[in-house]
């Protein structure tokens, strides 16, 4: 019977991810999943995803955002293949929103400009209803 240091149950987005990072630490790892690959049973399946830089839920996020998008950027060019389409995102909410207001918040304490945006009088009008 086959022996390792760590075993990953699940290679999905995550899995697949935390294998490969234990692999190339030289981590004897070993990764398991009951699909195969291109499964629709899973939470990362379809053709898009979205990777929130600036995180409402908790300013440590943020990094942890960070460091996933720097992996995507080495898979990319690793493989030499586009695997991630930078675009921006429209984040909004009625005034005082506090999960807009936490994703500013995150922005600015990493650095990044506020990003505020005056909304049309209609579109708030809009979003009101």
């Amino acid at each position: 019977m086959r022996k390792c240091e760590v075993a990953v149950l699940g290679l999905g987005l995550m899995g697949g991810a935390a294998l490969n990072s234990l692999l190339d630490a030289g981590v004897d790892a070993l990764g398991f999943d009951p699909v195969g690959p291109g499964s629709d049973r899973g939470s990362s399946h379809g053709s898009c995803r979205i990777l929130r830089r600036f995180n409402f839920e908790n300013p440590n996020y943020t990094s942890l955002s960070d460091e996933a998008h720097a992996g995507w950027i080495r898979l990319q060019a690793e493989s030499r293949q586009t695997v991630l389409t930078e675009t921006p995102v429209l984040e909004a909410g009625l005034p005082g929103s506090a999960m807009v207001a936490s994703s500013r918040a995150a922005a600015i304490a990493k650095g990044q400009s506020d990003g505020a945006k005056c909304i049309p009088p209609l579109l708030v009008s809009l979003i009101k209803r």
